[in-house]
């Protein structure tokens, strides 16, 4: 549910059902995505030297 959340503040394409399905067939990728667009301001991607 936290990532229907997440997905529907920051005005991300998908559904519960793609929610659903990405933290059950892979939950860590599921829970990394979630912090990133958590801790970086409009899920801006950030740059590593």
């Amino acid at each position: 549910m936290k990532r229907t959340q997440i997905r529907e503040m920051k005005g991300i394409d998908g559904t519960l059902v793609s929610d659903v399905l990405s933290a059950w067939c892979c939950a860590c990728c599921a829970l990394v995505q979630e912090a990133q667009e958590v801790q970086t301001p409009g899920g801006a991607t950030i740059e590593r030297h």
